[in-house]
């Protein structure tokens, strides 16, 4: 577990930027979504804005663990 330990302390370090990545996506993840409410299905515009939500909300959903987890043991700690 000194391994992991390690790991955390250094990601829950940038926990400030992680937020921010977190928000990026958001904001990404809104104008993917306004693509795909607006492009016509079956064009290559439409296609793409299917694998940019796919990846924004796997990326995005990552960051995010990763913060709460950082939260979480910030919390545990006092």
């Amino acid at each position: 577990m000194a391994r992991f330990e390690a790991f955390w302390r250094t990601m829950c370090a940038y926990r400030s930027y992680i937020w921010l990545a977190v928000m990026v996506h958001i904001f990404l993840l809104l104008l993917a979504i306004f693509g795909l409410v607006v492009g016509q299905p079956g064009t290559a515009s439409y296609t793409l804005s299917i694998v940019n939500v796919g990846l924004l909300t796997v990326s995005g959903g990552t960051a995010f663990l990763v913060f709460y987890t950082c939260t979480r043991r910030e919390r545990e700690e006092y």
